[in-house]
């Protein structure tokens, strides 16, 4: 069997475990024999994502969580879409599954596990977007665009990458492509995400404030420490209400109707 555009996929791996069970997993990079590049143990993930990207050769590039579940039929469905987009914008670079738009509302459509429900629901077209979810991001190689390898950690790359596209004239958009996030829930925002945060504020400081899925870039640090608060209280105080993995994302994609059976 073969996908009318070729793929690449690369994860950022600390748990192989994890890895086995949700990503690696994913029936359709079997079927379609689409190259999947595990890279252990890297100190920053737009870091490492920039290093790969220098050698990739395929159409479209795939970045995705360790912890993210591709059901079957899902490259059928992201192709689809991809030709969607690019009948109606060329010039995209960057998509995603889950996102923010230039007014903070959230935009997607899968099941995050840690979440412990569906988040979002269909859409009828790419949707434009100022911030991505690194969950998974597709970049299309074409338009030239690149991660920072001076992005420190494992947060904020797909937002950074986001602003990089717009930079340079092109753009980012949310697909509808639902995908399984066998996640656990979030409970902090540690010290590595201040870190990111801190990086892109200097950065990007020209084009403040800007959205992100957890807390908005912006010159007032205060505010993100009071983010931080309220986290860890839910954490302490809310824990019934946070969820974590379940053990066979395949059926839980199933339940949804993610699935699209393999024909005879």
């Amino acid at each position: 069997m073969k996908l009318r555009h070729t793929f690449q996929i690369y994860s950022v791996v600390d748990d192989a475990a994890t890895l086995a069970r949700n990503l690696s997993s994913s029936p359709d990079i079997g079927i379609y024999d689409i190259p999947l590049s595990v890279l252990w143990n890297e100190a920053s993930a737009s870091a490492a994502y920039a290093t790969v990207m220098r050698d990739a050769y395929a159409e479209f590039l795939i970045f995705a969580h360790q912890d993210v579940y591709l059901p079957r039929g899902w490259f059928d469905k992201l192709e689809r879409e991809i030709d969607r987009l690019s009948e109606s914008d060329p010039e995209w670079a960057v998509a995603g599954l889950a996102a923010v738009r230039a007014d903070g509302s959230w935009c997607g459509h899968l099941w995050d596990s840690g979440l412990g429900f569906l988040c979002g629901g269909p859409f009828s077209k790419p949707v434009a977007v100022a911030s991505l979810d690194e969950l998974l991001l597709i970049i299309r190689r074409g338009a030239k665009v690149s991660f920072d390898p001076e992005l420190p950690r494992f947060h904020l790359y797909g937002t950074d990458i986001v602003l990089t596209a717009y930079s340079q004239g092109k753009s980012a958009y949310v697909m509808d492509v639902p995908a399984i996030h066998n996640c656990k829930a979030g409970r902090r925002i540690g010290p590595d995400y201040v870190e990111a945060y801190e990086f892109m504020v200097n950065k990007w400081r020209r084009r403040l404030p800007w959205p992100t899925l957890i807390h908005p870039l912006m010159n007032n640090r205060l505010r993100l420490a009071f983010r931080r608060l309220r986290m860890r209280y839910k954490a302490i105080f809310r824990a019934s209400t946070m969820f974590g993995p379940v053990p066979d994302p395949a059926a839980k994609a199933r339940e949804l109707g993610f699935e699209t059976p393999q024909p005879p």
